[in-house]
């Protein structure tokens, strides 16, 4: 039983000069005290065992700190009001909503990186603390949303920061949209208003652009499917809120003469139409894709960690955090827009019908366009139904499945959240939507793929800033290779007129406002810059689109 001093530390003298100490290895195997080969991107432990395998990334634990403490994050150090200037490049073909992205930088490190202290500055602090205590609580429909906005992505956000950018972007369009809302007493914002709205554009988008470039870098890598897939919803708010957004500011700027502020923060052309479809093609290829190791799914697939409401979250008496859950219509939309468009559907999906038909049997052959048209036309015809009640038996949410059933735990979504994966299934459409902002939108996620194309193709023709009947030269559509009379593209818009009329019905959901009314317009105008209106209706002004964008254009001089 007594052994001396020599004795005992002998076999442990041994075992280190027998064991080549692993100085770089990963995360999981100096976790685990175990030897790790340091292979890339993924050690042989950690392949065997499909664990998740990271390598601390030295240079950028120099610059932030490595894993800050929640307090120490969040200090309550007063701060002042931020003037949201940021030393960023602020020339147009930079941050212009429609200008491309460069390729991923070699210098950007794969793997989620975590927040330091530096990454949060005072202007930071201050749109965090924005988003927690009002943004997500006017995006949030029910108390699920409100976990999954206020709880959920904050909480992620803090070890991702693609995550923590884009809810900063999100944050900087919401205060924009705020600070807007509060001017809108004035013909325009002050002097200061628009500098401030400005700065806070390039700011959201200096974010967004760096979040997607960083995401871009960590699709390829699959254990991290809580970072990217929580970063696919809010890059669709950011989307749609800075359209909106700037959109509202182009219609209070129109004829002020300020030009530099208008090339800056113009509204872009079908972006936020991608971001709707990419988040839900994200979802589904998930949902579809088998993992590589399905019979150690479960057991390696660790539980969730239990996350509460932050402290610095305020709650309301009844515990109601929600701040006026936004369905749809504002009051004057649904007291005179919806009782109109509920008697008129119909009629007008019947003529819609009997152009789509005239326009198949006069093409020789079959065209895969033209065929995903009446797709997209059957789809909208039960979007109509959902969003009027009138056939609830045969509306396209019916029967969907819930967003935890067992298919989830032999997909690749086993490896998210259970709370992720059930807000990802209500936002994009693959369970039933209750809010009809959710209905509407669905028709991004629902229609085929070449109908989306070509509607996006055709669209994006369209000027920014054309008028309803402004004409920008013949030959415009032959020059981008659009068929001058193409069938499918003719009928494709129309049936996207359409569904943009159900569109202005969410002018009342604050990251969408407006832009039904607004992309209806530049449609109007392109369709009759071709000629398209004439020779399907006969006669302006019979086309149910037109006539209801003319109904809500009336119906705002009285408002």
């Amino acid at each position: 039983m007594d052994k001396t001093p020599e004795s005992l530390s002998e076999p442990a003298f041994r075992t280190r000069r027998a064991h080549k100490k692993s100085r770089a290895g990963c995360v999981s195997c100096k976790k685990g005290r175990k030897k790790c080969d340091e292979l890339k991107p993924r050690c042989s432990r950690c392949m065997t065992r499909n664990l998740t395998c990271e390598y601390s990334n030295k240079p950028v634990s120099i610059r932030l700190s490595p894993s800050p403490s929640p307090s120490s994050r969040l200090k309550p150090a007063p701060t002042p009001s931020p003037t949201y200037s940021s030393p960023i490049d602020t020339s147009p073909g930079c941050l212009s909503p429609s200008s491309s992205l460069s390729p991923v930088s070699n210098e950007h490190h794969h793997l989620p990186l975590a927040i330091g202290s530096e990454f949060l500055g005072p202007t930071e602090l201050h749109l965090l603390s924005h988003y927690l205590t009002h943004t997500a609580r006017t995006i949030a429909y029910d108390n699920d949303d409100l976990y999954a906005l206020q709880v959920g992505f904050p909480n992620i956000a803090f070890r991702s920061r693609p995550l923590m950018s884009s809810i900063l972007a999100l944050a900087a369009v919401c205060k924009c949209h705020d600070i807007i809302t509060e001017s809108d007493s004035q013909a325009t914002p002050t002097p200061q208003d628009q500098a401030q709205i400005r700065d806070l554009l390039l700011l959201g988008d200096k974010h967004h652009r760096a979040s997607l470039r960083q995401t871009q870098a960590d699709i390829p890598h699959t254990d991290y499917y809580d970072h990217v897939l929580a970063n696919a919803p809010l890059m669709v708010l950011y989307g749609t809120a800075s359209h909106c957004v700037r959109i509202r500011l182009a219609q209070s700027m129109a004829g002020t003469g300020s030009e530099s502020l208008m090339s800056d923060c113009a509204p872009g052309q079908s972006q936020w139409i991608s971001l709707i479809r990419a988040t839900h093609l994200a979802y589904t290829g998930l949902l579809n894709a088998q993992p590589e190791f399905p019979d150690t799914m479960r057991e390696r697939s660790p539980a969730p960690p239990a996350i509460s409401l932050p402290l610095f979250a305020p709650q309301s008496p009844d515990g109601n955090d929600i701040i006026s859950p936004e369905d749809g219509p504002t009051r004057e939309t649904r007291r005179l827009l919806l009782p109109i468009l509920e008697t008129t559907s119909a009629s007008a999906l019947e003529r819609l019908g009997s152009k789509a038909q005239i326009a198949y049997l006069s093409q020789s052959c079959r065209s895969a366009e033209l065929e995903s048209c009446f797709v997209a036309l059957e789809i909208l015809r039960n979007i109509v139904d959902d969003v009027f009640n009138t056939h609830p038996e045969s509306s396209t949410t019916a029967g969907l499945q819930a967003p935890d059933t067992d298919f989830h735990l032999i997909s690749q979504l086993s490896e998210v959240s259970p709370w992720l994966r059930s807000y990802l299934a209500r936002v994009t459409s693959a369970t039933r939507p209750k809010p009809l902002r959710r209905i509407i939108t669905s028709f991004l996620n629902r229609v085929p793929t070449e109908y989306l194309n070509l509607a996006q193709t055709t669209l994006d023709l369209i000027p920014v800033h054309a008028g309803p009947y402004e004409d920008n030269g013949p030959g415009e559509a032959a020059e981008f290779g659009l068929p001058q009379d193409g069938p499918a593209a003719r009928l494709a818009m129309d049936i996207f007129a359409h569904w943009l009329v159900l569109v202005m019905l969410l002018d009342g959901v604050w990251w969408i406002g407006g832009t039904g009314a607004w992309e209806l317009e530049r449609v109007v105008g392109f369709m009759h810059r071709r000629g398209w209106v004439e020779t399907q209706e006969g006669s302006r002004g019979s086309w149910w689109p037109e006539s209801m964008h003319k109904v809500v254009t009336e119906a705002k001089k009285y408002i």
